[in-house]
């Protein structure tokens, strides 16, 4: 640590020479061990190490960058000066001065939630376990393929500003999970465990915590599960019906991540991502104005998120119809951090409140030009090679009063939009200023209910909504009973950068949906 901050205080006084109202420098070591295996044959391997550090500078009202990765006092040095002299090169092309909110100076130290560090399990044992997985899923004859695989990520961060503030920090995340296909002879469908469906990761989700993650009992039973989710979708499949078209009530998961994580940033409200990843259809005058959702939405933003699932007996009898949570116990998300790449603490606070926008997600720049008085901690950036811009961390539906079964109880015309079935061809896609979303071409399975109960399985139909006016219309939030996970590496930033995202979201019902 002393190495760490010395380096860091030579880069900062080498800045501050060269006329820098502000420094801050982050020094970071990253490891990443991915293992993929193909019915018990290891496919990929993959163990790297990168480490280096990168200091930014504001030098003249603008922004200056430069990274190494070379560890060393002369290299601190000559980067603190490059970042400087950057910055007031840039100054001397425009006219907008940047200021930065004030923070408070902090020394401290925060680490994620490790019982047990997955770089120091043998090899031999992760492989042994998948193996063992591939044999428990072949014991069942209608399995015709097993891919199984582990991810484990871990963080070393080191930040310190001009100001005095002085953090370390060490992340770590895994993840394991399967892909299966069920074969019933008819016909064959792919189903995941503890994972997302392709692209977003057939080793699992990925969860705050160490090898611990790897729970045998729970992933090795798991897969009777998964056969018998498997043979239940093929036998819907084959026995769909066309969906029925016009008004009609929709049950599913909502959408965060693209139409309340993305929309709020306050640097694409600024138009940092119009020629990258579209604009948004939020202002900043919407701020504690404009109604985003029904008084049933409630949205936060908490920087330390664990997920307590403690589900009853018969909530695995919704994991055909929903895409929920299937392991049991605490889940520390991927997303949790004590402070942001600013070196702002991270907390609890709330984005959508009975459905009106409260917040945005922002920066000490964009929330002093915004003439804000809070903070998100949003700032984050990939490596040590990238300066930190705004990111989603941990965003959530606060859960409703509502179970899954009274909710469907309560409905007299309706269809639960089911989870996306690889190869029955549905399609999303969003516009530029995210204010319009659609299901092209058939949506997948569905399942269609009459008078509190359902009735059949069907398929086909396009679902088109606003953003604005399903969220509106939301008549009812389920409880923690039956909950949605949505985990993903996020794109953004030029040059690129992808950092974990991490979405709870309860069941809903959408009052008036239309199916053409």
């Amino acid at each position: 640590m002393e190495k760490s901050e010395k380096l860091a205080n030579t880069a900062i006084a080498a800045a501050l020479r060269e006329g820098a109202e502000y420094a801050d420098v982050r020094i970071v070591s990253r490891r990443f061990e991915m293992l993929e295996l193909d019915n018990g044959a290891v496919q990929i391997f993959d163990n790297t190490r990168s480490s280096g550090f990168g200091v930014r500078v504001l030098c003249g009202g603008v922004w200056g960058f430069d990274c190494s990765p070379l560890l060393n006092e002369s290299e601190a040095k000559k980067i603190g000066r490059n970042a400087a002299l950057l910055a007031k090169a840039c100054s001397k092309l425009t006219k907008k001065k940047i200021k930065l909110l004030p923070v408070k100076p902090v020394r401290a130290y925060w680490a994620a939630k490790v019982k047990i560090d997955p770089f120091k399990v043998p090899l031999k044992q992760k492989l042994d376990f998948l193996r063992g997985l591939s044999a428990k899923a072949f014991s069942f004859p209608q399995v015709k393929n097993l891919h199984g695989g582990m991810d484990f990520e871990s963080e070393h961060k080191v930040f310190a500003s001009s100001e005095g503030s002085f953090i370390v920090q060490d992340l770590l995340y895994s993840a394991v999970g399967y892909l299966l296909n069920v074969d019933n002879g008819d016909g064959a469908i792919p189903i995941t465990f503890n994972s997302e469906y392709p692209p977003w990761g057939w080793n699992g989700n990925y969860h705050g915590m160490g090898y611990e993650t790897v729970n045998e009992r729970q992933l090795k039973s798991g897969i009777a599960a998964s056969v018998e989710k498997g043979l239940s979708l093929l036998s819907d499949m084959k026995e769909a019906t066309t969906c029925p078209t016009g008004i009609i009530d929709c049950i599913g998961g909502l959408d965060i991540h693209h139409f309340a994580g993305h929309p709020i940033e306050l640097d694409r409200i600024n138009g940092a991502e119009t020629n990258f990843a579209g604009t948004t259809f939020i202002k900043t005058d919407d701020l504690g104005k404009l109604k985003i959702g029904s008084k049933l939405i409630n949205l936060e933003v908490n920087g330390n998120t664990v997920v307590r699932h403690r589900p009853k007996k018969d909530f695995g009898k919704y994991w055909k119809y929903f895409e929920i949570i299937q392991n049991k116990g605490d889940i520390y998300s991927p997303a949790n951090y004590g402070y942001d790449d600013e070196g702002v603490p991270a907390k609890r606070l709330d984005i959508i409140q009975k459905g009106v926008l409260l917040r945005c997600l922002n920066s000490r720049e964009t929330a002093q030009e915004a003439g804000q008085e809070y903070l998100t901690a949003s700032m984050r950036a990939h490596g040590w090679n990238r300066p930190p811009i705004i990111r989603m961390h941990n965003m959530h539906i606060v859960p409703g009063t509502t179970s899954v079964r009274k909710l469907i109880e309560s409905t007299e015309r309706g269809l639960i939009i089911g989870p996306p079935i690889p190869g029955m061809g549905a399609v999303w896609e969003v516009t530029q200023s995210r204010d319009r979303s659609k299901s092209v071409a058939p949506l997948g399975l569905s399942w269609e209910i009459k008078n509190g109960k359902i009735i059949r399985p069907v398929k086909g139909g396009i679902r088109s909504y606003e953003p604005l006016q399903l969220w509106k219309s939301v008549d009812a939030v389920c409880d923690e009973e039956v909950s949605t996970l949505d985990i993903v590496r996020c794109g953004k930033g030029q040059p690129h950068q992808s950092v974990v995202t991490f979405h709870r979201s309860s069941i809903f019902r959408q009052k008036n949906g239309v199916i053409e």
